[in-house]
This record gives C-alpha cells, structure tokens and sequence, in this order.
C-alpha cells in the first residue's frame, strides 16, 4: 500500500513539475524572424453585419457573403521586421455605395498575423512577450486617438493571428477621442491605422523595400466596378443595329429585289405558259368537234 501511494505521490510531483515549467516556457516563447527578416504580417480586418461583406485578415481577399466573389477594395498591409511603429491601410470600398444603406461593422480592427500572448487576466496567466499599442486611426477623414488598448482576439477564422478590434458591433468599441461606434465608414476614402510594436528581439529593418505590401481585391475600388448586365445591353443593341444596316445596305436591296423580279418573271412565264396550253386544248376541240358534225352530217 505504501508503495503504491509512493508511486502516486511521485507522479503527481512530476506532473507538477512538468505544469510549473510549460507556463515560463510559454511566456518566454519569442517569436523569430524568417530568412528576410520578417516576423509576420499586419493589415486592416473588417465585417459588415446583415451585408456580409467582409476581410478576414492579410491572407486572402475582400469577398461577400457567400465567399465566391471578391469585393473591390485596396489594402496596403505591413511587413513587420521588428520594434517600431507602423502604418496599414485600406481604401476603395463603401457598403453605403455598394447597398444603399446603412449598416453597422461586426468588427473594422487590426489584424496582426503574429504570436502574441493577451494581456493577464487572472494571476498566473502569461505575461505578454509582444506589445502592441494602436496609435490612431483614421475614418472618414476623422482621427481619433486611444484612451485605452483593446485587448488581442482571436479570430474566428484565422487561429494563427490575432486582431485588435477598433469598431466591434458584437461587443465594445475602442475606447477612444473623440468617441467610436460600431457604424460603417461612409466613403471610399483610406482607412488609417498607425501602431507600435515592441517586445521583439530586434528593432525593425528601417527602409526596408518591402515593408508595405499592396494587396488588390476585385477591381481595387467599387467606384472601378462595371455593370456588366448594362454592358451587355449596350453589346446586343450594337449588333442588331449592325445586322439591320448589313440588311439595308444597296447590295442587300438590290440583291432582293433582284430576287422578286425574278420570282415575278418567273411566275408570269408560268402564266403565259398554262394559258398557251389551255388555249390549244380549247382550239383542238373545236376542230375535232366540227371533224365530227362534218362527218355525221354527210352520212
């Protein structure tokens, strides 16, 4: 019996053990840089409540709600290379425009496609190894300052990266000045965000070639958008127009009537023709009938 509580006792201390160094070995975990220096990717997030159009984060496009079509937008994402401030943006796309209506943002955020660890919330919980601090942003041609950081989420979609919510129709808006709703962007202008990265084991790579990157959905702006419905419209009334003027045209016209003459030419000579034969059929009865009143006389 001893024995056996000996054996318990010593793997309860070993799971122990094993639990008080995953914590440390989590909060110490830093991310690296690849072969370029890059630690990962940052850019405007955003998801329009009952339109549906959305962008999940730097990975793939602006699509609609049914995700086979992109929406036209132009978003200028970020290489992060290490500590410093940055700036991401969006333009080109207005749900105003797009709908006719007005809607409210499920979320308009910055999505950072980096390991960052939230803020504590209970004591115990990690530290966070990567900070990053929103600066202001720009909407509509207004800035507005943070009073207070939002806190990282975790994405829905997007497990690797983490967003930082500025509009959030499903929850609270950033803290900021002058005060943020949930209401969508009304133009077409850029949307801003200017942020801080620190917590990185190196200093971003000033003038880097490839720090911004230009990512186009679409035709790059909703204003670039055709009608294609009208386009074909005006392509099917170009070619009846064309056919009609092929048919009119004096080739055609003296070629038809051409034709009708000849028709009527042709039906003439048939008329003559039946007529001629009905005149000789009449004209050999009359002889054979006077052949015969001759003959019939005499005798």
């Amino acid at each position: 019996m001893k024995s056996t509580l000996k054996k318990l006792a010593a793997i309860g201390l070993s799971a122990l053990v094993m639990a008080s160094t995953a914590v440390p070995a989590f909060a110490d975990e830093i991310p690296e840089p690849d072969e370029n220096g890059v630690y990962g990717q940052a850019g405007v997030a955003w998801m329009i409540m009952d339109w549906w159009d959305y962008r999940r984060g730097t990975a793939e496009p602006a699509m609609d709600e049914f995700g086979t079509s992109e929406v036209s937008s132009t978003y200028h994402d970020v290489n992060i290379t290490g500590n410093g401030s940055y700036t991401v943006d969006m333009s080109g796309y207005n749900v105003g425009d797009v709908s006719g209506g007005n809607y409210t943002c499920g979320y308009l955020g910055l999505y950072l496609e980096l390991d960052l660890i939230p803020a504590p919330e209970k004591e115990g919980d990690p530290e966070p190894t990567v900070i990053v601090t929103l600066d202001d942003v720009t909407i509509d041609g207004v800035t507005y300052t943070f009073l207070e950081q939002p806190q990282p989420e975790d994405p829905d979609s997007q497990p690797i990266g983490k967003m930082l919510k500025i509009k959030n129709g499903y929850g609270e808006n950033a803290v900021t000045d002058p005060p943020m709703d949930a209401s969508a962007w009304t133009t077409n202008d850029p949307i801003t965000i200017n942020f801080t990265i620190s917590g990185l084991p190196t200093d971003k790579i000033e003038g880097y070639a490839d720090e911004t990157v230009e990512k186009i959905s679409g035709n790059g702006s909703i204003e670039n958008d055709v009608d294609d419905t009208a386009e074909g419209e005006e392509s099917t009334t170009e070619s009846t127009a064309a056919e009609t003027e092929e048919e009119t045209a004096p080739e055609a016209v003296e070629a038809n009537d051409s034709s009708k003459a000849e028709k009527k030419a042709s039906k003439k000579s048939d008329g003559l023709g039946v007529g001629a034969i009905v005149g000789i059929i009449a004209a050999a009865v009359v002889v054979i009938g006077g052949v015969v009143f001759f003959i019939f006389k005499k005798k």
